[in-house]
């Protein structure tokens, strides 16, 4: 093999900077490439934890934009549910995407879901039936 060429696993690519805000681009550029890895190797409650904080920052984001939260205040003292129901008061109406006939409700169930999994397995009502941990998600 010419090694002038190399190969083109080894080929480097140039990764264009954003103007504005590049930490947050390459922290999301991360966030995206560890949750690809979690997903391969089977670690979805790092893959669902890192979407989450990828939606709440998106939320906050917006939240703060739009004079609904505090520029500089403590923002982890918002939990994601709380982030979702300030976002569906600040924009009743439905958001229709490509995929979603309303995006607001579609992240809330998301959430829910989320919840199922980060805590349905241990996680019970007391003095109920607790489901077995086969058939955990």
């Amino acid at each position: 093999m010419d090694r002038s060429r190399g190969s083109r696993k080894g080929r480097s690519h140039a990764v264009p900077i954003p103007e504005s805000n590049a930490n947050k681009y390459f922290s999301y550029r991360e966030a995206w490439v560890r949750i690809k890895k979690a997903q391969g190797y089977g670690f979805y409650l790092e893959a669902v934890t890192l979407e989450e904080s990828i939606i709440a920052d998106r939320l906050v984001s917006f939240l703060v934009c739009v004079g609904e939260i505090e520029a500089g205040s403590q923002i982890e003292k918002h939990n994601f549910a709380q982030l979702i129901q300030r976002w569906m008061k600040r924009v009743p109406e439905p958001i229709p995407i490509k995929y979603f006939p309303d995006l607001r409700s579609a992240i809330e169930e998301w959430r829910k879901h989320r919840n199922k999994v980060v805590h349905g397995m241990v996680k019970s009502a007391p003095g109920s039936n607790h489901n077995d941990v086969l058939d955990f998600p």
